[in-house]
């Protein structure tokens, strides 16, 4: 197990120092960061709070994938054959599936912790109304919960990369209902709880702390076991010739 791991890293950080650039990283990432320092101070009406957290939902969760170059992103390869180009490629290598696997998982995992620990220390070190109610403590309980949820999106993308058979209406429909999923879910929760989603996860992080970072991370560690073994089905079910 411990071979595993050492050979998946090591083609991991090959894999990392061509995913992306560090100066794509950092202007994007500063973008995004304008955008949701503008909406935390700007006025607390209803419309500003669901934009807001529909925006800050949006960049911990899609902005580590967007970031990577397009052949380690999901695209059409063939007919109605979407995957990964780069990993496609490794998978006619000698490489042992559990290594493959693995690599991708810790590649997508370290892109969603080092983008999104640039995005949200820097949102938690410049003044807003939403984290001046923060400690020290508190704010470090903040980055860890919000990075625990990134790495379970970053599970099933590198589930994704392995590839399925989907149409073009098909992936039209899943892209629609993704973002549409993030806007209704960010619309329920205000209506539901009469606050938006950061400022619920600051409640539970500031009057639970212990709770919800336990809960997040074992919510994370069950979703990395069901999208590897999803991805494991994938890769020995996929037609790749």
């Amino acid at each position: 197990m411990h071979s595993v791991w050492h050979d998946a890293w090591w083609l991991s950080r090959f894999e990392l120092f061509k995913m992306t650039g560090l100066f794509k990283l950092i202007i994007c990432t500063l973008v995004y960061l304008v955008f949701l320092i503008g909406f935390s101070n700007g006025s607390v009406n209803t419309a500003m709070k669901i934009l807001f957290d529909f925006v800050f939902l949006t960049v911990v969760i899609t902005l580590p994938y967007s970031l990577r170059s397009k052949e380690y992103q999901l695209t059409r390869v063939s007919g109605d054959f979407w995957g990964c180009s780069s990993f496609n490629f490794l998978q006619e290598q000698p490489i042992q599936e559990d290594v493959l696997l693995k690599s991708r998982f810790l590649s997508n995992s370290v892109l969603s912790v080092i983008t999104n620990l640039v995005l949200i220390s820097i949102f938690l070190v410049v003044p807003s109304k939403l984290n001046s109610t923060l400690s020290i403590g508190e704010s470090i309980v903040f980055l860890l919960f919000w990075l625990l949820i990134g790495l379970m999106m970053s599970f099933l993308l590198s589930a994704g990369d392995v590839g399925d058979v989907i149409s073009m209406t098909k992936m039209i429909i899943v892209s629609i209902i993704t973002y549409g999923s993030i806007l209704a879910i960010t619309v329920a929760y205000y209506f539901y709880i009469r606050a938006s989603l950061v400022e619920g996860s600051i409640f539970l992080i500031k009057n639970y702390p212990t709770v919800t970072l336990v809960s997040a991370a074992l919510l994370t560690i069950g979703s990395y076991l069901y999208w590897y073994r999803y991805a494991v089905k994938r890769l020995r079910t996929n037609d790749y010739l």
